[in-house]
């Protein structure tokens, strides 16, 4: 590792050498491999944009693990923005005083409208992980008499992991406003015309005004209070070259689109039925009576406190025919990014995203909670909505040291209680109970048969634990069996805990440190290296007198605070 890292900042000071910085160059270099697993996003501010003269400033974040180098590009439309301020502020290789002891370079070129920001981490150390932290930000005055699309995106960005191999790169810019505000205008320059057989409540887009409108493989449209469809001809995707992606804002919803979506649709109708039809997108703000009703269901329905942070969504795609017949995808091919901003009155820990049916019940769709917005991919469109679902048991008090664990879990629908009233904190857990947690937090699917003969099609949890085994997180007792009914143990329960850990994050579980349990000797040795880990990273504490009771009965408060501490690890 210390000669890949001494190869990167060879390689940036050969560039600061010999151009001086005149132009945009690169701390990287030509790495062996793509690290294709991870990925990174970067996400481009704020949400609207000031009048002729007024300025406002662009933040590029990024998440990634194990990250040493990058060079990110920020593009601007130079007719239309000035750079009054890049940072870091002046031009050169400085080292970084913000925590990552690093060099960096940042060029601007005002000719091309391209910013360039590189940075090369210093040492031999890991690379460092971020998350949703700020890599650089640019601050922009609007020229006067500037009107149109404002042009920023993100341009080239590639990230070097340790191993000097690229970090797969997820750009997205959320949320968005197509055009600079020149208040009271005429349609034009730039901006894209509704054209008059609009249906009311539409926007309705024809291959010309897509071709005059798309910027950087990107579409950049703002509904109004009054739209709720967009109408666009069906080889968008065509149109799009094949890439690139759709955003769309309608109040505190803002959705990113990609190709892909528009491409299937297409493919639902032969090519004779496709010249006749188009896509349609609806963004639907749900009012009340309706909205209220819904939610007095789901609150009727979960026993539990529900309170709106935002507004109700319904969320539609289609390809629709002539005749006005539509038709939709069961599931995407990618998914769309959604990004909700809430009112904020929302206590994040127990406020999520979530799928609303007809009838009022709840499905948790997972989410992260970036700046005050709740950022999510949907696998489909219907009803969604930003609640704070609070749920309390008679028989966990506030005191209880399970209590917020208990609360947060409940609101992610990981679990429930044991009844309506009582959760019963102190009930053992069984082995089938525990594999089914795990999967409902990682949002895990079966697509075999079962491999445990005690397991059968007729038991509830035959689709967890037959996703626990697929993912390698349960293996079974003996002779093919898994005794999905026993009381699960607390070594059996930490070691499908790091089981899973391993699965989603694919890091080894190998720890640093034993643990010091005045008991360890009293553990498996098949378990000895989860609870060493397990241990070392904070996820297990031991009971009255240092000891782990590693054959000791889990109880359900211990299941749920355990894998709490792992959601909170920030890595799952």
């Amino acid at each position: 590792m210390a000669n890949h890292r001494k190869s990167i900042l060879h390689f940036c000071l050969t560039i600061t050498a010999a151009v001086g910085l005149a132009t945009s160059g690169s701390l990287l270099p030509v790495p062996p491999a793509y690290a294709a697993e991870s990925t990174v996003k970067l996400v481009k501010l704020p949400e609207s944009f000031p009048k002729e003269g007024g300025t406002f400033t662009a933040e590029v974040l990024v998440s990634a693990s194990d990250m040493i180098a990058g060079t990110v590009e920020l593009k601007y439309d130079p007719a239309r923005l000035e750079v009054v301020d890049a940072n870091p502020q002046e031009p050169g290789v400085q080292v970084d005083s913000g925590g990552w002891d690093a060099f960096m370079i940042q060029s601007t070129d005002t000719s091309k409208g391209l910013i360039s920001y590189s940075k090369a981490q210093l040492g031999d150390g890991p690379g460092r992980s971020f998350d949703n932290e700020l890599l650089f930000k640019a601050t922009f005055k609007v020229k006067p008499g500037a009107s149109g699309p404002h042009g920023l995106s993100i341009g080239e960005a590639k990230l070097v992991n340790s191993a000097a191999k690229y970090i797969g790169v997820d750009t997205i810019l959320v949320p968005v406003t197509p055009d600079i505000d020149r208040g009271p205008r005429s349609s034009g320059g730039g901006s894209v015309s509704v054209p008059q057989h609009a249906q009311e409540g539409q926007k309705v887009y024809s291959e010309e005004q897509i071709r005059n409108a798309l910027k950087e493989g990107m579409l950049h449209i703002s509904l109004a209070d009054n739209e709720r469809e967009l109408v666009f001809p069906p080889n968008l995707a065509e149109l799009m070259s094949g890439s690139g992606s759709v955003s769309v804002v309608k109040g505190s919803t803002a959705l990113v689109l990609p190709f892909e979506l528009f491409s299937s649709l297409a493919a639902l109708l032969s090519e004779e039925n496709a010249s006749n039809s188009r896509i349609v997108i609806r963004v639907d703000v749900m009012k009340s009576p309706e909205r209220d009703t819904l939610l007095e269901q789901a609150q009727k329905g979960e026993g539990a406190s529900i309170i709106p942070i935002g507004d109700v969504v319904e969320l539609q795609a289609a390809i629709q025919e002539k005749d006005g017949s539509d038709r939709t995808l069961p599931a995407f091919p990618k998914p769309v990014k959604l990004v909700m901003t809430g009112n904020g009155q929302a206590n994040p820990a127990i406020t999520n995203l979530y799928f609303l049916s007809d009838n009022g019940a709840l499905e948790y769709v997972k989410g992260r909670f970036e700046n005050g917005r709740l950022h999510a991919d949907l696998h489909h469109f219907s009803k969604y909505a930003l609640l704070q679902y609070s749920k309390a048991y008679s028989d966990v008090p506030q005191k209880h040291w399970a209590q917020e664990a208990i609360r947060q879990l409940s609101a992610k629908k990981i679990v429930k209680g044991v009844s309506e009233t009582n959760f019963a904190p102190e009930q053992s857990v069984t082995r089938a109970e525990f594999a089914a947690l795990l999967v409902r937090m990682l949002g895990l699917t079966s697509g075999s048969a079962s491999v445990f003969q005690d397991v059968t099609a007729d038991k509830w949890y035959y689709t967890e634990v037959n996703a626990a085994a697929e993912a390698g997180i349960v293996t079974g007792a003996s002779n093919n069996r898994f005794i999905p009914d026993a009381s699960i143990t607390r070594e059996e329960m930490v070691t499908m805990l790091i089981r899973a850990y391993a699965h989603v994050t694919g890091k080894s579980i190998q720890a640093s440190i034993p643990a010091a349990f005045a008991d360890k000797g009293q553990v498996a040795e098949w378990a000895l290296p989860y609870v060493d880990f397990a241990a070392e990273r904070g996820f297990v504490e031991g009971r009255e007198g240092h000891l782990f009771v590693p054959s000791g009965q889990a109880t359900r408060a211990e299941s749920v605070q355990i894998l709490m501490r792992l959601i909170n690890n920030g890595e799952v």
